[in-house]
């Protein structure tokens, strides 16, 4: 099998493919869970359709991002899919220490009103 003109062996593909499905599904999951108990908290507005709608749009940019710069964009020709793996982990980096900071300032402040 060649995945970018490369030759790589179809069991090392399923199982990085696997791994980086599971690890960032894992990671947007918890993201989820942070974000929901922080509007809880703040006094936001849970209602389940505005969750809805919220998930709904969010599929909506990932797909249409992903057909315009991966499919139409060609960069599925430009970067190899191990670096495509690997690129999103520094912003879920930094997405992660905003999601700590951030559930640590609501708590102080929902704990000192």
């Amino acid at each position: 099998m060649t995945l970018n003109g490369k030759p790589v062996d179809a069991s090392d593909a399923g199982a990085l493919s696997f791994f980086f499905a599971l690890h960032y599904g894992i990671f947007t999951l918890v993201h989820g869970v942070f974000a929901f108990v922080m509007a809880f908290l703040a006094g936001g507005d849970l209602h389940p359709g505005m969750w809805l709608l919220a998930g709904l749009t969010l599929a909506l940019s990932h797909v249409g991002s992903l057909w315009i710069n991966w499919y139409d964009g060609g960069e599925r020709w430009r970067v190899s899919a191990t670096t495509a793996m690997w690129q999103p982990y520094p912003r879920m980096l930094v997405l992660h220490v905003a999601i700590i900071l951030g559930f640590g300032l609501v708590l102080r402040w929902v704990g000192s009103a």
